[in-house]
């Protein structure tokens, strides 16, 4: 269950797009980064740190594969500013949704702006490499998306790892979201009846209980009119 959950991951990447974060600090040159990869002016560039307050989005084709690019907030402590609180804010949940993390810093930027601990494996990218300033170690890739120099490595690499994310063997099992949700509550349920103490059958057994209802709800054994119910249940029609 769990490979067919990938699988649907895959699938929905290729049907929809797969999700590309830039994110970082402000004023390393992230949305400069954007309007190389869109090869247009999607995106305002500005000197003048905190610049782009909201995501923006634009669309592209690596390897193949539509793939979304987001341009972000930039991310720092210590801001009193309302609306760029807000701003980072969004950056956090675009990079929670994000299939790919592209962590941009600046070769004059501070030392300690390595990628925060998330769950992602980022490519770290350090951008303005045409100033010449000292070399540091951590970043995958140095560039600069003023002149391009680099900018051939960072693509490839990009779309290296787009490929790589949907690329699968068997054609998805789970198409329809409803269908990835009752799998994922199955699997859940399942996890739990793992953990549960053996002594305690009446809780295994209600995890299994469970679990095979939502399985039910992708095999067809759960039927319509069990599904009208619990709209009707759930949901105030009437008003």
């Amino acid at each position: 269950m769990r490979e067919a959950l990938t699988v649907a991951r895959r699938g929905a990447a290729i049907r929809e797009g797969v999700r590309v974060v830039l994110a970082g600090p402000p004023n390393v040159g992230k949305s400069s980064l954007l309007n190389v990869l869109a090869r247009r002016e999607a995106a305002i560039v500005s000197a003048i740190p905190g610049t782009t307050r909201d995501v923006i989005e634009v669309m592209i084709e690596l390897a193949g594969i539509p793939v979304i690019v987001s341009d972000t907030a930039g991310l720092r402590d210590g801001s009193g500013d309302e609306i760029e609180t807000a701003s980072m804010e969004r950056t956090r949940r675009e990079l929670k949704a994000a299939d790919i993390i592209v962590w941009v810093t600046a070769a004059d930027g501070s030392q300690d702006d390595s990628p925060p601990l998330i769950d992602s494996d980022p490519i770290w990218i350090e951008n303005k490499a045409d100033l010449g300033h000292r070399l540091r170690d951590g970043p995958d890739y140095r560039l600069s998306a003023k002149t391009g120099s680099g900018m051939e490595n960072f693509i490839g690499a990009l779309e290296a790892r787009v490929a790589e994310m949907c690329s699968f063997a068997e054609p998805a099992t789970l198409i329809r979201p409803r269908h990835e949700q009752a799998m994922r509550t199955c699997v859940s349920h399942l996890e739990a009846a793992l953990d549960s103490p053996p002594e305690r059958i009446e809780l295994v057994a209600e995890r299994l209980r469970g679990a095979a209802h939502a399985l039910g709800m992708v095999t067809g054994t759960i039927g319509v009119e069990d599904v009208l119910d619990s709209i009707f249940r759930e949901f105030c029609i009437g008003k």
